[in-house]
């Protein structure tokens, strides 16, 4: 019985998900006027060079943990205001303990006083989704008005081990058995005003025009039709992950 159930499912996940690509396929135009740009334009390794992997094309880059380091890239300029994002294909199997992070500070060069805004991925035990947090921390001061960031900040992307707290608070532990854990990074965006961190409170407008632009842009306002696409992006993004889940060997584009 329970057999006949999953068969049934599995039925109706992959009717449903065929709809979504069709309404993907049809939908990619409409979606943000984002442009990607290659790893050499926007970034550099930041830790664990060995450990990072360029394509040969150079539009994406994987970064890799294994036993000996985890590893890491940073934008080349810091930023006050702009867009950043790039999709993300996580490591598979048990990645307990592991984490991936795609985010923004200027702890590097503001220690003390920083800005911070985190998106991280933290893994786990084999079977079970990984779990998703963001964290953001500012230090605010009467220079800075309302604005956020009050300094400029860098673009990050990391992968870990956070064995200490990422998965059952610390318990379990990263299994360098499945190593080693590879996180791809594609597609890359990064649209933005570059400016020099050195001064501590900084001329904003300098990046008038800049700004001017990016705000300009399809991304920078929440219409009732993207409202929809997100919608349906995201319906469609929870499909595929209850259909890949549901057909652990399935081979289709969108599980890879």
């Amino acid at each position: 019985m329970r057999s006949f159930f999953l068969h049934n499912e599995i039925k109706r996940i992959n009717g449903i998900s065929r709809q979504l690509e069709r309404w993907q396929s049809r939908n990619n135009s409409a979606g943000f006027d984002l442009t990607a740009i290659s790893f050499g334009e926007g970034y550099n390794p930041l830790f664990g060079d060995f450990n990072l992997v360029r394509s040969p094309d150079g539009n994406s880059v994987r970064l890799l943990l294994d036993v000996y380091s985890g590893s890491g890239f940073i934008s080349s300029n810091m930023y006050a205001q702009g867009l950043f994002s790039a999709k993300i294909k996580l490591p598979s199997d048990d990645t307990a303990g592991v984490v991936v992070a795609f985010y923004a500070s200027n702890g590097d060069v503001f220690e003390i006083e920083h800005d911070e805004l985190d998106i991280e991925f933290l893994g786990n035990v084999q079977g079970q989704p990984w779990r998703f947090q963001t964290n953001l921390e500012v230090i605010h001061s009467d220079e800075m008005g309302g604005d956020y960031p009050s300094k400029p900040m860098s673009l990050y992307a990391t992968i870990w081990d956070a064995s200490s707290w990422a998965t059952g608070g610390g318990k379990i532990k990263v299994n360098y058995d499945y190593a080693p854990f590879t996180a791809e990074f594609r597609e890359l965006v990064l649209e933005g005003c570059p400016m020099d961190p050195i001064q501590e409170y900084p001329d904003f407008t300098i990046c008038k025009d800049k700004d001017a632009w990016v705000k300009s842009r399809s991304y920078a306002f929440l219409t009732p039709a993207s409202r929809h696409a997100e919608v349906q992006a995201a319906l469609y993004v929870l499909l595929v992950l209850l259909r890949c889940m549901a057909l652990p060997h399935e081979t289709s584009r969108l599980c890879n």
